[in-house]
């Protein structure tokens, strides 16, 4: 990419910084002076969440549910887990015991701290993929004459960073996910530079907190990344087993039925956003605008089956894309699975969608400039990013109506995202493939 296109790219940057800006000062002035809202955290909650971030402010959203599930496997290791505390206590422990190896070592306080150290991590990660990404060489983070101003485009990706609501809102809620999304983009950092051995130990990091991307393997196979393959698979297996000779195996299969009991029922809170959320809301089963620590909105045959066919779809689409071509999976084929999975998720809160961040990273120099777009992309990438990134309480007035579909902005932001990575991951794979 040329040192003016690069200079465009960087304006590009600033004008996503500007736009991110106005539309916040925007809610607030509707909040305020259109709705009336008391306090400036009701209306600029994205805002608040960075504060929160940078100030080192953290819940314990997950770190609660663990905490109980990890004192009941001491003091009952003979019982199941998940059918005293998930189904009998009704306590939202929905992570599987290999999740619980974390707390066996490290304090919660701990854990904040690596979560508030892993987002400065992932900002950099940010830097690396979007500069790997404008190169001609993504072996390289810079080219002859770029050297100039690098760091006008260092302040406007962390800025972007910083003020991603999915990411910051993890941190501050005290959230498990942070982690994971941290696993997986430093997977893709790994992945973009050729060490994909790494980038699989990582990506069997994020599966044993998160199962369902243990997906990604298959993927793998059936591409012959097996260096991978081997080295992820080689990290769930560890710690898998190190679960079992701690807690049992038991519980491993007791985690099957919450797995099938989410599948049926989900969440329809506003802040899922995956199909299940949007027609749980279309369909008002259940509350929609408060959030239950005890209870999921009933069995609905549409919302399962809805869920389950777009799922299907997704995760089928994501796998089969290209399989064939071994030499040339490159960053956004990884992506695409990834992103995939998150969506396919019965339940996908919005902090579930951190991944988005890197991914934007790693699409947006490469979708700027592609030849396969034409004027409509600029101002359409800069509008996914927006919904993708903030949080728009606005949609919340709408929750008692036919158009509360319209809650579901992220939702509909990743698909975007997920049909722009289809559309480029062919072109980056024949340059793989000739490099």
């Amino acid at each position: 990419m040329t040192h003016s296109k690069k200079e465009k790219l960087t304006r590009y940057l600033w004008l996503t910084v500007f736009v991110v800006v106005a539309f916040n000062i925007a809610l607030f002035l509707v909040g305020y002076f259109v709705i009336g809202a008391d306090s400036w955290k009701d209306v600029g909650i994205t805002l608040k969440y960075t504060i929160g971030y940078l100030t080192g402010y953290a819940s314990t959203d997950s770190w609660d549910p663990m905490s109980d599930a990890l004192a009941y496997l001491h003091k009952f290791p003979d019982k199941l887990l998940y059918t005293e505390l998930f189904f009998d206590q009704k306590i939202k422990f929905q992570y599987p015991p290999s999740s619980l190896l974390l707390l066996e070592i490290f304090s919660i306080k701990f854990m904040n701290i690596i979560s508030w150290i892993s987002i400065v991590l992932m900002v950099w990660w940010n830097i690396i993929l979007f500069q790997r990404a404008s190169a001609n060489d993504p072996a390289q983070t810079t080219e002859a004459g770029d050297e100039k101003k690098p760091i006008w485009r260092y302040v406007a990706i962390g800025g972007l960073s910083l003020m991603f609501f999915p990411v910051v809102t993890s941190y501050t809620l005290g959230q498990l996910q942070t982690l994971i999304t941290f696993f997986g983009a430093t997977a893709l950092v790994c992945w973009q530079s050729g060490n994909k051995k790494l980038a699989g130990v990582f990506l069997g990091l994020a599966s044993i907190l998160k199962p369902h991307w243990g997906l990604v393997f298959l993927w793998g196979m059936m591409r012959k990344q097996w260096g991978m393959v081997i080295a992820g698979l080689s990290v769930v297996f560890v710690l898998v087993m190190t679960s079992v000779v701690m807690y049992g195996i038991g519980h491993y299969f007791d985690y099957l039925k919450v797995i099938s009991f989410l599948g049926k029922h989900g969440e329809s809170f506003f802040r899922n956003h995956s199909v299940n959320g949007l027609v749980n809301r279309m369909l008002f089963n259940g509350d929609n605008q408060v959030f239950s620590g005890n209870s999921f909105p009933p069995y609905n045959p549409i919302v399962y089956f809805s869920t389950l066919i777009t799922s299907l779809v997704l995760i089928f689409s994501s796998l089969f894309w290209r399989y064939k071509k071994s030499n040339q999976v490159g960053v956004l084929d990884l992506s695409i699975v990834l992103l995939s999975l998150t969506i396919a998720s019965p339940i996908a809160w919005d902090h579930h969608y951190g991944i988005l961040l890197s991914i934007f990273a790693v699409l947006v120099p490469k979708a700027v400039f592609s030849k396969e777009f034409g004027n409509w992309l600029k101002p359409s990438l800069l509008i996914a990013f927006v919904l993708a990134s903030q949080y728009i309480f606005l949609t919340n007035l709408l929750a008692d109506t036919g158009f509360n579909f319209l809650q579901s902005y992220i939702f509909y932001a990743s698909l975007f995202v997920l049909y722009l990575l289809y559309k480029l991951s062919k072109n980056d794979g024949a340059r793989l493939a000739s490099s």
